[in-house]
This record gives C-alpha cells, sequence and structure tokens, in this order.
C-alpha cells in the first residue's frame, strides 16, 4: 500500500502546519491516498499502522507527541539543528528550533 519512506512523508507533510492529532494525521493520509476517510474498517486499521510508525519516529526524537486532547495524541515535528539554520549559516534557535542548541 506504502513505498518505503511514504507514510512518514505524508504524516510529516500533515505536520508541516502546525501539530495534529492521530485522527486528522490519518485523514491526511488516507485522503492523500485517494482512499475512502468515511470507510469505517479501513480507517482503524490505518490509524493502527500510523500510530507505530509515529511511535518509532518519536522514539528516535524525531517528533513530539506530548500532548493529548480526549485520548487522542498530538504529534508535533522536532526540528535538527541543519533545519533551523539561518542562509548565513548563523542559527536561531530561540525562534526557528525547538530542540535546544548544542554548546
Amino acid at each position: 500500500m506504502f513505498a518505503r519512506g511514504e507514510l512518514m512523508k505524508l504524516c510529516k507533510e500533515a505536520l508541516a502546519s502546525g501539530p495534529k492529532s492521530t485522527k486528522e494525521i490519518t485523514l491526511h493520509v488516507m485522503a492523500a491516498k485517494g482512499l475512502d476517510i468515511g470507510d469505517k474498517a479501513l480507517a482503524p486499521a490505518m490509524a493502527t499502522r500510523l500510530i507505530h510508525a509515529l511511535w518509532r519516529q518519536w522514539r528516535r526524537g524525531l517528533l513530539s507527541g506530548d500532548g493529548k486532547v480526549k485520548w487522542a495524541r498530538i504529534w508535533a515535528v522536532r526540528w535538527r539543528r541543519e533545519e533551523c539554520c539561518l542562509s548565513d549559516g548563523a542559527l536561531n534557535h530561540q525562534s526557528l528550533c525547538r530542540v535546544a542548541p548544542k554548546a
């Protein structure tokens, strides 16, 4: 159903606009793949697969899954140092980076 890395690519596209719940990410992924988002059997199966992938990324430190709203985890992208560097090479961690700068 998904090519290697495609699921996380779609998840990160969904998270690019800000933190989202597991349900919101699942609906985004299903819509991006052209699947029926109203399917009562497919949506929970897709959510289960998605939760496993999100937890793996969380354990690697690439996602933040700290918040919860009504039993739904809220996921967000953790920015890497390379992604928050400005074009001139200076770092602006206070406004762009969610990870503490290394000394």
